[in-house]
């Protein structure tokens, strides 16, 4: 199942990027774009998908894999928690 944007008007219910796992990670959207995180199993992925040019962009990968983690939003930054 790949992961679908939300994002209204041209982007809305299309598929993002294949390789994902949204299963298993989170998502958060951040300064318009969306940051995916995690995934199994126990992935490092740190991406960001920008609509406004319909591109993904590989970030610093997270210190530790994660899957089923938690992603939220705050001052700007996404931020990356639990998961297993």
């Amino acid at each position: 199942m790949p992961l679908h944007a939300g994002v209204p008007g041209a982007h809305s219910g299309r598929h993002l990027r294949q390789g994902l796992k949204p299963a298993s990670l989170a998502a958060a959207a951040v300064g318009g774009k969306i940051y995916a995180v995690g995934g199994s199993p126990a992935s490092k992925v740190n991406e960001a998908y920008d609509p406004s040019t319909d591109a993904w962009t590989p970030k610093t990968a997270m210190p530790t894999g994660r899957r089923w983690p938690g992603a939220a939003g705050a001052d700007g930054r996404p931020y990356a928690m639990a998961g297993f």
